[in-house]
């Protein structure tokens, strides 16, 4: 990792400055969907936050890989914009990852099923490509991807700037059509700090959409909006309500509360310095990753009040009751935003399969079914984890307009514009889930499919790409 950063002084140099663009630019987002409902980002996790001890977490995967516990594969809907690379540009699906820095692309592809639909950079055919001998690894879920650094000519949404990137000469696992990842956190080697200059104002805006349709060989296009340079008003409703950050590393700011049914969890602060901003808790607002993911404390807290089962290290199960979810809110800068119920629950299992599958003892009838919402227990490698254990993924980032501000540094959350994206809870504490109010595969808004034995009901409104990766490290 220190590698990279003993090239920088070769890499500052960038293109002639370009004429600031006066409006701000609106690139169309392309939803992918992926989904395993028994997916952890634990390790992803701690591989993306906490790269000095990506070792201990690699060993972690290992160990519970090992036990039969949750898969570590990639769950969800992952959100794509056009890239160019090279000269003359060669344009590749890239993967908005606000939780990372790092941009890199697939160089090399000798097993078409190791790398699945993925275009592959041809790096002898730009004119203006730059090689180094860095290494450079990443790790997603269970697959690696090991490259080197290079940089060259980028270009998103006609911003075009030289810049430090990584080359994957060799990929396991990956299975998807998306070829690169661009990386959005605030770091200074993000490729957007080279070109913000060039912007009506130094922010931008993300639309997630909600796409029935999206799988991994059907990707639905249209389906969100990064707005580079501003933000796009007709999107949401209201005012954008900003929230102070701290971009040291990340888009991190404070949590106010968490609630679920109506009932606020103990979001218990803990010792590590990196855990709490301002008196609260601190969260890092991540379209990378797919889930809420928060620690072990607040999150038993929250499955406690839901009558929940840990089946598995950090993953928890409730039943599911005939046509209602349980409502899910986030309040930051004083704001409650609640969430989609179709993006509270991912999906549902029954009791038998989960029983099988998982070796737990679960109260209920064999054809009774359980749910699994989309907030897990994040536990770091280490009680020295220098990173916030509180990740806010775009299960959340989709009921609302998400904006990033670099100076002065915030995130804003606004409403949504569109009505069908904004949920509202009964007087219980649960919102209506599925046109009939019933848990089935015919619902609006759901698919199911057959896993074993058991028909496992899959919510539509799955959360963002945990399948991109990368050790934000730099």
């Amino acid at each position: 990792m220190l590698a990279l950063f003993s090239i920088l002084p070769f890499l500052i140099a960038t293109l002639a400055a370009e004429a600031p663009n006066p409006n701000p630019i609106a690139l169309p987002i392309t939803a992918n969907g992926f989904f395993n409902l028994w997916g952890s980002e634990t390790d992803y996790l701690a591989n993306k936050y906490g790269h000095s001890h990506a070792k201990i977490a690699r060993r972690g995967m290992v160990e519970r890989q090992a036990a039969g516990s949750a898969e570590l594969t990639n769950i969800g809907t992952s959100y794509t914009v056009d890239v160019e690379i090279g000269t003359p540009p060669q344009k590749f699906e890239s993967l908005i990852d606000t939780g990372s820095s790092v941009m890199w692309v697939i160089s090399n592809c000798t097993n078409q099923a190791e790398c699945g639909q993925a275009r592959v950079f041809n790096g002898s055919a730009s004119s203006t490509l730059l090689q180094t001998n860095n290494p450079y690894e990443i790790q997603y879920g269970r697959g690696t991807a090991a490259g080197h650094v290079a940089h060259d000519q980028i270009t998103v949404g006609g911003q075009k700037v030289q810049a430090a990137f990584v080359m994957v000469d060799e990929l396991t696992e990956w299975g998807m059509s998306a070829s690169s990842l661009v990386g959005f956190a605030p770091r200074s080697s993000s490729w957007f700090q080279r070109v913000i200059g060039n912007w009506a104002e130094p922010v931008f805006g993300l639309y997630l959409g909600r796409s029935l349709q999206a799988t991994e060989s059907n990707p639905v296009a249209n389906n969100g909006l990064l707005t580079l340079g501003g933000v796009d008003s007709s999107k949401f409703t209201g005012d954008l309500h900003w929230i102070t950050a701290n971009t040291t590393g990340w888009w991190t700011i404070p949590m106010d509360d968490l609630k679920v049914g109506g009932q606020s969890i103990n979001l218990n602060l803990e010792s590590n310095s990196f855990s709490h901003m301002d008196g609260k808790p601190a969260a890092v607002i991540d379209s990378g990753t797919t889930l809420i993911n928060g620690p072990r404390g607040p999150i038993s807290d929250m499955y406690a009040k839901l009558n929940a089962t840990e089946i598995s290290n950090g993953l928890f199960v409730f039943p599911c009751i005939t046509g209602q979810v349980p409502s899910v809110s986030l309040t930051f800068g004083g704001v409650e935003y609640m969430m989609n119920s179709d993006d509270v629950v991912i999906g549902a299992s029954t009791v038998s399969y989960i029983r099988n599958r998982f070796n737990v003892t679960l109260p209920g009838a064999d054809g009774d079914y359980y749910c699994r919402a989309a907030v897990d227990i994040f536990d770091p490698p280490t009680d020295t984890f220098s990173a916030p254990s509180w990740i806010i993924g775009a299960a959340f980032m989709r009921s609302v307009y998400t904006a990033h501000r670099l100076n002065p540094p915030a995130v804003g959350f606004a409403a949504l514009a569109d009505s069908s994206s904004s949920t509202a809870s009964a007087s219980d504490g649960t919102v209506e889930q599925g046109g009939d109010g019933k848990v089935t595969q015919e619902d609006a808004g759901q698919k199911g499919i057959t896993s074993g034995a058991s028909t496992i009901v899959l919510n539509a409104g799955l959360a963002s790409a945990a399948l991109m990766v990368a050790l934000a490290a730099l």
